[in-house]
């Protein structure tokens, strides 16, 4: 699954994905100061928030990504 935003303070939550075929996220938050909660799920999930002041939060398994953008 993958998820791009264009800007602003965006809010992404992934829930537990265990019942479905999903296998990994993909979430873009661009700019802006983005919320990523991913706590309740082992779902691998690959993150970029962009430029800003970005929050990540989730259970990571090993082999999770997680990038960030220039502040600004």
């Amino acid at each position: 699954m993958k998820w791009k935003e264009n800007g602003g303070d965006d809010r992404f939550t992934v829930e537990d994905l265990s019942a479905t075929d999903v296998q990994n996220v993909e979430f873009s938050g661009d700019k802006g100061n983005d919320t990523l909660n991913g706590a309740k799920t082992s779902t691998v999930i690959e993150a970029d928030g962009g430029a800003g002041d970005d929050f990540v939060s989730w259970s990571a398994p090993p082999n999770d990504t997680l990038g960030g953008g220039l502040r600004k």
